[in-house]
């Protein structure tokens, strides 16, 4: 799959077993970011040719952890929020029990710096953990 967006290009090469559960949730939300991207295709000003790139992703869900490495693009990770007062870890939650994107989504907070065509440095900025509602 090949996604564009204002000068940024992502293919993703996925490989797994329907019985291996651990990159089918993970893959889920990487494809439905990309075609999201891909519905807003027609304000894409440039194509850039297709790039290959290792995808390194975790996600730990319930206690607030994520990280994102396509080595060369893009750095990002996610954290829980955290007290003002006792810095202590902080939780908060949206439930949307009719939600058509997710039904729970934990609060966090995240860093991300991207390279290539777009530079983006977000430090420290807010973040959701959820798991795709698509049944």
């Amino acid at each position: 799959m090949t996604a564009s967006w204002n000068s940024v290009e992502l293919n993703l090469v996925a490989r797994f077993s329907k019985s291996d559960r651990r990159f089918s949730t993970p893959l889920i939300l990487i494809t439905s970011v990309l075609l999201a991207t891909l519905a807003c295709a027609r304000s894409l000003e440039n194509v850039h040719k297709s790039n290959i790139a290792d995808i390194n992703f975790e996600v730990d869900i319930d206690r607030r952890r994520a990280r994102l490495v396509v080595p060369g693009y893009i750095e990002s990770r996610g954290e829980p929020i955290l007290n003002p007062v006792s810095k202590a870890e902080h939780r908060a939650r949206i439930d949307s029990p009719n939600g058509f994107k997710f039904r729970l989504a934990e609060i966090g907070r995240g860093w991300s710096k991207s390279r290539k065509s777009m530079n983006v440095d977000l430090a420290d900025s807010y973040g959701q953990f959820w798991q795709p509602n698509l049944f």
